[in-house]
């Protein structure tokens, strides 16, 4: 039988976003802070410049909108 987390696991919901704007290792540690008050849980890579939201709680222009107010990085669909 699956435990609960692993059931919550399963049923998440991820996302990938292409990054532009980062351009070193201080920058995926701002990004990544800056968007994990939006989602489950956050992970951002500098090669490939990606970032990766599981249960995202808002769309992608309110992401962007909120990371044009804080900094020079922006989200795209990959």
């Amino acid at each position: 039988m699956a435990s609960q987390s692993e059931s919550s696991l399963s049923s998440a919901k991820m996302q990938t976003f292409t990054v532009t704007g980062m351009t070193c290792g201080g920058c995926v540690a701002s990004l990544k802070a800056m968007l994990a008050a939006y989602a489950e849980k956050v992970e951002v890579t500098l090669n490939p410049p990606q970032a990766i939201l599981t249960n995202c709680r808002v769309d992608l222009d309110a992401l962007n909108k909120t990371l044009a107010d804080t900094g020079d990085f922006q989200l795209s669909r990959l």
